[in-house]
């Protein structure tokens, strides 16, 4: 299986200028970590007791330090070791990409390349088998050049910011969005499936799904 990729050339001027332009525009959602300082302590000697107290409080940080960590190693190992073929190989409890599906951003110079995750044999109604009905299917144009980037954008964010996407991640996915986007002001056809007040958008082209929101409740593509 070949992941879909986006390559923006500079013989598609308007497209990459457009994509740069939005990109630059997630800066403002991005709040930097606040980072906080801590006062240095008055000079003074401190008792047996207190010294005794400080060592034993680190060795009990140390410990929870370690169990912490061992148990993200845990978390992190549960991670399944190849994805499903297709659709009818995945489990059912939510979206599953399929393949040798990658994700990744990368821009040198004039060129840009992104890929977000393939998701073969998911037709519309495979989709509503594990999702349920949608609470809207749109296929006019205008919701897709309009309004549908930008409430992706939202919803990346929001998932950016809640710990679910990478930096890169984010802006790969950003980017499938775009061009779906540009692709729909050049005349191809979509349908978009619309789940959890609009927290979740499904791209399909024809009976095809080609994109997912990657929120972790519905899509599993790590």
């Amino acid at each position: 299986m070949i992941s879909k990729k986006i390559i923006l050339l500079a013989t598609l001027f308007l497209s990459l200028f457009f994509l740069t332009a939005c990109m630059s525009d997630f800066q403002s959602y991005f709040k930097p970590e606040e980072t906080s300082t801590r006062p240095s302590s008055k000079k003074q000697e401190k008792s047996e007791k207190e010294a005794s107290s400080s060592k034993k409080s680190s060795k009990t940080s140390s410990s929870k330090k370690e169990k912490k960590e061992s148990q993200t190693e845990t978390s992190s190992s549960k991670k399944m070791e190849d994805l499903p073929a297709n659709a009818s190989e995945a489990p059912t409890d939510k979206i599953y990409a399929t393949g040798d599906s990658v994700v990744y951003y990368r821009k040198d110079g004039d060129t840009l390349e992104a890929a977000t995750p393939d998701y073969e044999g998911y037709t519309k109604n495979f989709v509503k088998k594990i999702l349920g009905e949608p609470e809207n299917v749109l296929s006019d144009p205008k919701y897709l050049v309009e309004t549908f980037s930008e409430k992706e954008r939202e919803n990346l964010v929001k998932l950016y910011q809640e710990g679910h996407l990478t930096d890169e991640q984010l802006r790969a996915f950003w980017a499938g969005a775009i061009d779906i986007a540009q692709a729909t002001s050049f005349g191809q056809t979509y349908t978009v499936y619309i789940y959890k007040q609009g927290q979740v958008q499904l791209v399909f082209k024809e009976d095809n799904l080609i994109y997912i929101t990657p929120n972790p409740e519905v899509l599993y593509f790590n």
